[in-house]
């Protein structure tokens, strides 16, 4: 716990202490009593910061008196703690004791906060009215910190004073009705961003104020876990499953998943295989297919059994990626046409649209690339419609690498180009790895190798990043690129320029690679 010698100590007491009175001058006996509370509080500049921000209502000279009384009787029962955690500890108290009771009440249920909250969140775990007021007091004391963040103004509190908060929180028997509150708010939040994900109109902001609210998304999570309340984990977990993939957390999401797989083993068939469908993506993506093909298998059967056909479609459509992995291609085929029969019928033109993409790629890695870039070039226009604007990068890249295939470079570049935009301004880490690759086969193509193997060495570090197996038709066209590359410069050069390339700045490697398309 960091301390500052009395000269420094003194002075950040005095900036606080002006910053709440304009009207604050360290002189004369002033000066000696703000020497006398920050000897005794031993320097910590949390302490001072809180006594500091009482100094309009108690001036300095009362406050030396009132406060080494309080430290005296806080700490009395304190004697295991060290010498300058009582002294933390008893400042708290004697801080919030001058609180009052509402605001009392308020800020212990800001504990259940992590990352900080906005005034929608507050308001919503709450119990008293006027939130926003009692929130000011909060700040002018320092127990708070206001910063601006991508949804307005945002309230964060210092890590020490927020486990201090929940130990008052826990006293008073209000913590999970707080806790529950906060899981409700955040649900919501999740459910809206996700309706959002879903058809593909999320904005920038979105994404922006679910980054922002991760921690608190995560503790909403685990607590639904961890009370029992399995619907609310599951729904919550599904809403997140688009934004994880985005962001490239498969870990983290297969991780909840899997806790959710475990306590759902006697829920009701629905909640169940709601849980499976969504829960395969994450270790197809890592590259565990036999746990995804169990995972989509159970579904498909159980929302066959439901007579759900939409998600009965869903699950083929999961089921087609496996086959393709496996390099059944016919029935991979198959399987995708199944699945779009399913959609049309159902009214789902965004999956529609993704199984059409997904057909190109299978007649990509067949050869028939005309057939290839017929179903890419049929999903596009469907996907611009509908504003899905992740759907659109990933179909946007497979017509590209269809594109080099057919020779026409240029026509390849300015798709690549469109889908690494879209791709950055989502996040989406995966479609720029792969754009990456496409890149770095249009610079063999040039004639620029050592380029191409640099940027190959880009697009597989994030592939290892956010720990995605390659896709099989963009593994198929990395291992001819490495073959080309190792037939021109080497292997041993190869894996240098690679390695190059994996210890590049990627920021900069994106902007150099669309740049030059």
């Amino acid at each position: 716990m960091p301390t500052l010698p009395l000269h420094e100590a003194v002075q950040l007491f005095a900036a606080r202490a002006h910053a709440v009175d304009s009207a604050f001058e360290l002189a004369g006996e002033r000066a000696e009593s703000v020497e006398q509370i920050c000897a005794r509080l031993d320097g910590l500049p949390l302490a001072l910061e809180l006594a500091a921000a009482r100094s309009k209502l108690l001036p300095p000279e009362t406050m030396a008196g009132r406060l080494e009384r309080s430290l005296e009787l806080l700490t009395a029962g304190a004697r295991d703690l060290p010498p300058r955690q009582r002294t933390l500890e008893a400042t708290l108290d004697w801080s919030h004791e001058l609180l009052d009771p509402l605001v009392q009440k308020l800020f212990a249920r800001l504990a259940v906060f992590r990352g900080g909250c906005t005034l929608e969140a507050v308001e919503a775990v709450a119990v008293e009215p006027d939130a926003l007021g009692r929130l000011g007091t909060l700040v002018d004391e320092s127990l708070l910190r206001r910063v601006d963040g991508p949804s307005g103004p945002r309230f964060v509190p210092l890590e020490t004073i927020r486990e201090y908060a929940l130990a008052r929180l826990r006293e008073s028997r209000a913590e999970a009705d707080a806790r529950s509150r906060h899981a409700a708010y955040y649900l919501r939040l999740a459910e809206t961003a996700a309706g959002a994900l879903t058809v593909g109109t999320v904005d920038d902001e979105t994404l922006a104020e679910l980054d922002a609210e991760h921690d608190n998304l995560r503790a909403a999570l685990a607590w639904a876990a961890e009370s029992g309340d399995l619907e609310r984990e599951i729904r919550m977990a599904v809403a997140l499953r688009q934004y994880w993939l985005l962001r490239g957390e498969l870990a983290e999401g297969r991780r909840v998943f899997e806790g959710a797989i475990e306590r759902s083993a006697s829920a009701e068939p629905r909640l169940r295989a709601q849980v499976l469908v969504h829960a395969g993506l994450f270790p197809f993506r890592q590259g565990d297919v036999e746990e995804a093909k169990r995972l989509w298998t159970d579904a498909h059967d159980l929302y066959v059994e439901l007579g759900d056909e939409g998600e009965a479609g869903r699950a083929l459509a999961e089921l087609a990626a496996v086959a393709i992995v496996e390099r059944d291609l016919e029935r991979a085929a198959e399987l995708y046409e199944a699945s779009i029969e399913h959609f049309v019928a159902q009214g789902q033109p965004v999956r529609q649209a993704i199984a059409l993409s997904n057909l190109g790629a299978i007649a990509s890695m067949r050869g028939d690339l005309d057939a290839s870039a017929s179903y890419v070039e049929e999903a596009i226009p469907l996907q611009r419609e509908l504003g899905d604007r992740d759907g659109l990068a990933i179909s946007l890249h497979n017509l590209a690498r269809t594109e080099i295939k057919r020779g026409r470079r240029e026509e390849a570049a300015g798709l690549l180009a469109e889908s690494m935009e879209l791709a950055l301004a989502l996040g989406y880490l995966e479609v720029i790895a792969n754009c990456l690759q496409g890149c770095a086969e249009l610079a063999v193509g040039a004639g620029e190798a050592e380029r191409a193997a640099r940027l190959s060495g880009v697009s597989l570090a994030i592939f290892d990043e956010i720990g995605v197996q390659l896709v099989a038709e963009v593994e198929d066209d990395y291992r001819a690129l490495r073959a080309a590359l190792v037939t021109e410069l080497g292997e041993e050069r190869v894996d240098r320029l690679e390695a190059e390339g994996r210890a590049a700045t990627r920021d900069d490697v994106v902007s150099e690679a669309l740049g030059a398309l």
